[in-house]
């Protein structure tokens, strides 16, 4: 698909959310694909933490834990509709990260402050259909960002659900993502340390994202007010720059994964989800993306945290 229709679709998915108008009323408790619980208050602050690591790492209790959390202040300014600025950072943890036994120490970087609008009540369809969503813009804060050399980030997420009974959800989640480029292509140099404690430099220019698109189908069933498993099956299409310069030239690669979770609801201030997913490469699949679903190399386990302070 050509790079200047990709960023029209991603703009035009973006600037539709500031114009649709609400239709209808979507329950609190049908509302999954928003990042915090739907706030109670015009401010807010929140917290929201989503930790993961390799499965086949993972069960030899050596592993490096991978984290992406962040603080948002959130200002409601209708019954539905929700402004948020975020501030986020990544944390790893000490341990091994890879198939090849590299290892990395504990370490908290700042990633890319971003602001969101978020609907709650999009737009309501026949036959008991509801849409929520969230647009997210993104300012290039975190380090590869500048190793990448994009300036901006538009991103969204459509939520598209019908309560089946009283106690089961189906929805579809569509997620559009484009990245601005100031170049096609960026330098990657690694300090790579392995388990014998030996240092070795990796040096490799790399095409850079484009955009993504993640489509989801999604059933949720809640067993009383406190657990909620839930099942996805996933397929996401990643679009890459062309530059005659990287160490890969594919444009193009998707993917098919399920996850598995069970939301575990404390209170209305705090919830889990605790998961575990698997993904496996389809077109243009990297060596290690080409296992059978379920291997462990090709699984995490995943623990989210939601957090409304107040």
């Amino acid at each position: 698909m050509p790079s200047s229709v990709l960023r029209w679709v991603w703009i035009a998915l973006f600037l539709v959310g500031w114009q649709c108008p609400i239709f209808g009323q979507t329950p609190i408790s049908q509302i999954t694909a928003v990042d915090v619980a739907d706030p109670t208050q015009d401010w807010g602050l929140s917290y929201f933490n989503l930790a993961s690591s390799s499965v086949e790492l993972a069960n030899t209790g050596a592993s490096s834990w991978f984290s992406y959390h962040y603080l948002a202040a959130n200002y409601r300014y209708s019954f539905s509709r929700r402004l948020s600025i975020r501030l986020p950072f990544t944390t790893t943890t000490p341990g091994v990260y890879d198939q090849r036994n590299n290892t990395r120490q504990f370490d908290t970087q700042l990633a890319d402050i971003h602001f969101v609008y978020n609907d709650f009540q999009f737009k309501e369809f026949p036959n008991e259909w509801d849409l929520s969503a969230s647009f997210y813009l993104y300012l290039p804060t975190s380090q590869t960002a500048k190793e990448r050399g994009w300036f901006t980030r538009l991103r969204a997420w459509f939520n598209l659900e019908k309560k089946l009974n009283r106690r089961t959800l189906f929805a579809v989640w569509l997620k559009p993502d484009y990245y601005f480029n100031t170049q096609k292509a960026y330098r990657s140099e690694r300090v790579r340390t392995a388990s014998d404690g030996t240092t070795f430099t990796q040096l490799r220019a790399f095409n850079n994202q484009r955009g993504e698109l993640e489509t989801s189908l999604v059933l949720n069933y809640s067993f009383n007010r406190v657990l909620a498993p839930q099942v996805a099956i996933v397929y996401t299409q990643n679009f890459m720059e062309d530059s005659v310069y990287a160490f890969d030239r594919t444009t193009y690669r998707d993917s098919l994964g399920i996850n598995v979770a069970t939301w575990v609801q404390i209170n209305q201030q705090l919830r889990f989800l605790v998961g575990y997913s698997t993904q496996r490469g389809l077109t243009n699949a990297l060596p290690w993306e080409q296992g059978p679903l379920g291997a462990p190399s090709q699984s995490e386990y995943t623990l989210m945290t939601f957090w409304n302070f107040f």
